[in-house]
């Protein structure tokens, strides 16, 4: 009888350090990928739009528009210039979130340079992705990261941040958690000439560098036209319309530095200008 309770107790003890261990391996691949899952995984054409599911089964992969945000202006990034992105994930009653974004251009070539910036976030062994990190994890209903990028060389093209984000049940396992991807597109700055003869359109800058003042000199084409003088951060600094042949625009107040001169719809055609 001894001998049956022992030979009960070792299967038993087995049985249980089995199941712990079997336990233990989804728990650990739960925080594996808790503290950031490999690059790869963001939804970007890179890896033919693979995003979080492969690995957290659940509902159909969803859509959302908004949960990547930038303080990149609507004109566009200029080459060279740090921005900062926001990312957000939303699940209401969840407590638990993920995610990973990459810069791409539409063909899976990454562009410009992702910059990890907090504790709660960070880049993988692939630099051109950044995830959450172990610390960045628990949210009520939601819960945002923050990081940087640096905008790429001149001549780049659009930029598209590609993001999957994993809405976790929190149960510890890898299933029934929820993914979404969001994709958050950004052009680039136009800062050369474009060739404008086709148009029939004829204009010029000058002085250029410039100290007080610069005259647009303009055909009958583009009065009427808007101008908008930009900054290095993309902030709008001046603005006017050019309503005659000769418009002179008053830099005098501006500090010294680059800055570029936008005139026409959607900004048709941009001119760099040096202050001095």
């Amino acid at each position: 009888m001894k001998k049956l309770a022992f030979f009960l107790t070792v299967i038993f003890t087995a049985i249980g350090i089995m199941a712990f261990t079997f336990d233990g391996e989804k728990n650990n691949f739960s925080i594996l990928y808790a503290s950031g899952p490999p690059a790869g995984y963001s939804g970007g054409p890179d890896s033919d739009y693979r995003d979080c599911s492969s690995c957290h089964p659940g509902a159909d992969v969803q859509s959302q528009t908004g949960w990547i945000t930038s303080n990149i202006p609507a004109s566009g990034y200029i080459p060279g210039s740090s921005y900062t992105i926001t990312a957000t994930a939303k699940g209401p009653g969840h407590t638990k979130f993920g995610f990973q974004i990459s810069p791409q251009d539409t063909l899976g070539n990454f562009i410009g340079t992702l910059v990890n910036t907090e504790s709660t976030t960070k880049l993988t062994a692939d630099p051109n992705f950044i995830t959450q990190s172990s610390t960045g994890t628990t949210g009520t209903d939601s819960l945002s990261w923050t990081f940087d990028w640096t905008a790429p060389a001149e001549g780049s093209g659009e930029a598209n941040f590609y993001g999957a984000f994993n809405i976790a049940d929190g149960d510890g396992r890898t299933g029934g958690d929820t993914i979404m991807v969001s994709i958050l597109t950004i052009r680039e700055f136009i800062t050369s000439i474009p060739d404008i003869s086709d148009r029939r359109q004829k204009i010029s800058l000058y002085p250029n560098p410039a100290s007080d003042f610069v005259t647009i000199d303009a055909d009958n084409s583009i009065l009427g036209s808007s101008y908008h003088v930009i900054d290095q951060a993309g902030r709008q600094v001046l603005s006017g319309k050019v309503n005659t042949a000769i418009t002179i625009v008053d830099i005098n107040q501006l500090d010294n530095g680059m800055y570029f001169i936008q005139v026409g719809a959607q900004a048709k055609m941009s001119f760099k200008i040096i202050k001095y």
